[in-house]
C-alpha cells in the first residue's frame, strides 16, 4: 500500500466546499512547460493545521496552506485527511509531478487540459461532418412553431432568440433566407419609448434585450432605422457612480451588463456617452486570484463572466488588466476528457463554452492551450443529425441557444464552410468589419 500524504493532487476540480489551494510557479521561462513557462499544482487539504507542508522541486521550496475556513467535505477539520475517501492522498502523483518538473518535459498535461495539441486535423468529415442544412431548417422551422412548449417558454426572450437564431443563420451564409422587413418591423416594435428593448412586444426594456435588438438590426445593415440618441441615453443611463452598469431599472448590477453597454454603445459608435474609464475600473475590480472574472466584484469565477469582462476590456483597449498566462490556465483546464468545455470547476461540459471559453482564449491569445480536434468533435457529437439543432451534451433535447453557440464555436475553430466571427462583438466578421470600421 502506497503511503499518504497531507497534500493530495488532484485530477478533478473543486465541489462546492472547496478545500483547496492553488500555487502558481514560474519554472525555467526560457523552457515551455505547461504553456509558456507556467506550472501549475493544485494540491487539496483540511483547515487542520496538521494538514499544512511543503512541496519542493529543483531551485525552491514552497510553504502550501490551505486558504482560511476552507474545510475537507468529508474530514469536517477533523485532521484526518488520511481517512477521507473524497481527497484520499496518493503520494505517487505527487512524486511524479516532482519527476516531471525535474525532467523538464517540454509537452505535458495536468488533469483535464492539455497542453501544445497537435495541429487541427483538416480532415473534419471523418468526425461525420456538420449537419448544416438540417440546421438551417431547424431554425427556420422554429419561428414557425407558436404553440408549444419550447415557443412558450422562449416568449420573453425571444428578442435573444432571434439574435441566436439569425447569426446562426449568417454564419451558415444563409440570412438572405429571410423576410428582412419582416424581422426589421417586429423588432422595431419591440422598442420602448425609453429607448431600449424588450425581449417581445409589449414587455420591459432590458439592456440585454437592447444589444440584442442592435445586433439583430447589424447583421441586415439597419442601424439606420434607429433613433440613435434615444438608445445611446437608454444605455448610458443605466451606468452607476461606480462605473457599473444596472440591465434595468430595477438596478441588478453585473458584469453582463458592463459587457453589453460597451458593446451596444461600440456599434452605435457612441463609447464617448460613458465614462469608460470608471467601467473598466469596476470590471477590474471583480478580477479573482485565480485570474478569472466574477459578476460582481468577490463573485465566483465563471466562464460566461469571464468572456464579458474579457471582451469589454477588448473592446475598451483596455486587456493589459489581465494576467494572460494565469487566465488562460484557467480557462484551458475548462477542458474535460470528452473534449468539451465546462463553465467552472465540477461542472458538466456544455456546448455553449464552446463560446465563452473559447473566444476569452482567442482575446488573450491562448487558444492554442486546449485541444480543438477534440472540441470540435464534442461539438458535432451534440447535433441532432435527423431534425437538425445542436443540444448542451450528447443525445440531449437541441434547442436555439446552444445551435447558436455551437455553430460559433465552430466559427471560432476556423471550420470549413462557415463564416467568421468576431469573439468580442459575437457578430460575424464581415458584419462588424462594415458597421465598425467602415470596410
Amino acid at each position: 500500500m502506497l503511503p499518504t500524504s497531507t497534500w493530495a493532487l488532484r485530477k478533478a476540480s473543486p465541489p462546492k466546499i472547496r478545500p483547496w489551494v492553488s500555487f502558481v510557479a514560474s519554472y525555467d521561462p526560457g523552457h515551455w512547460v505547461c504553456g509558456g513557462g507556467v506550472v501549475h499544482v493544485v494540491v487539496a487539504g483540511c483547515g487542520s493545521t496538521d494538514h499544512r507542508g511543503t512541496l519542493e522541486y529543483p531551485g525552491r521550496t514552497v510553504t502550501l496552506e490551505p486558504a482560511e475556513g476552507e474545510v475537507c467535505a468529508n474530514c469536517s477539520m477533523t485532521g484526518d485527511f488520511g481517512n477521507c475517501d473524497m481527497y484520499k492522498a496518493k503520494l505517487v502523483k505527487l512524486l511524479w509531478v516532482l519527476w516531471v518538473l525535474a525532467m523538464r518535459v517540454s509537452n505535458i498535461t495536468f488533469g483535464r487540459a492539455q497542453v501544445a495539441p497537435p495541429p487541427l486535423d483538416r480532415a473534419w468529415w471523418k468526425m461525420g461532418g456538420l449537419a448544416a442544412e438540417k440546421h438551417i431548417q431547424y431554425i427556420l422551422t422554429v419561428e414557425k412553431r407558436k404553440d408549444d412548449f419550447i415557443s412558450v417558454v422562449m416568449e420573453h426572450l425571444r428578442m435573444s432568440g432571434a439574435y441566436w437564431g439569425l447569426t446562426t443563420l449568417d454564419l451558415l451564409e444563409k440570412l438572405d433566407t429571410v423576410d428582412v422587413d419582416e424581422v426589421v418591423s417586429w423588432v422595431m416594435k419591440c422598442q420602448h419609448e425609453s429607448g431600449g428593448f424588450g425581449g417581445n412586444i409589449g414587455h420591459d426594456p432590458h439592456i440585454l434585450y437592447t444589444l440584442s435588438a442592435v445586433q439583430v438590426l447589424a447583421l441586415f445593415d439597419k442601424l439606420n432605422v434607429l433613433d440613435i440618441d434615444k438608445v445611446t441615453n437608454y444605455v448610458a443611463g443605466l451606468q452607476n457612480e461606480d462605473g457599473s452598469f444596472s440591465g434595468d431599472i430595477w438596478g441588478e448590477v453585473d458584469t453582463r451588463f458592463s459587457y453589453i453597454a460597451i458593446c451596444c454603445l461600440s456599434i452605435l459608435r457612441r463609447l464617448n456617452k460613458i465614462n469608460v474609464e470608471k467601467a473598466v475600473s469596476y470590471v477590474v475590480s471583480c478580477k479573482n486570484l485565480d485570474g478569472g472574472f466574477g459578476c460582481t466584484p468577490g463573485g465566483e469565477s465563471h466562464a460566461g463572466q469571464i468572456f464579458c469582462c474579457v471582451a469589454a476590456l477588448s473592446l475598451t483597449g483596455s486587456l493589459h488588466h489581465i494576467d494572460k498566462d494565469l487566465l488562460g490556465w484557467w480557462l484551458c483546464e475548462r477542458q474535460v476528457k470528452s473534449g468539451g468545455l465546462n463553465g467552472r470547476p465540477e461542472k458538466l461540459p456544455d456546448v455553449c463554452y464552446s463560446w465563452w471559453v473559447l473566444s476569452s482564449l482567442i482575446m488573450i491569445d491562448r487558444v492554442h492551450w486546449i485541444n480543438k480536434e477534440k472540441l470540435v468533435k464534442y461539438i458535432l457529437d451534440c447535433q441532432d443529425t435527423e431534425n437538425g439543432g445542436i443540444s448542451d451534451r450528447p443525445d440531449d433535447a437541441v434547442d436555439v441557444y446552444h445551435t447558436y453557440f455551437g455553430v460559433a464555436g465552430l466559427s471560432l475553430l476556423e471550420y470549413p464552410g462557415l463564416k467568421a466571427i468576431d469573439p468580442a462583438y459575437a457578430l460575424p466578421v464581415d458584419v462588424v468589419n462594415r458597421i465598425v470600421f467602415g470596410r
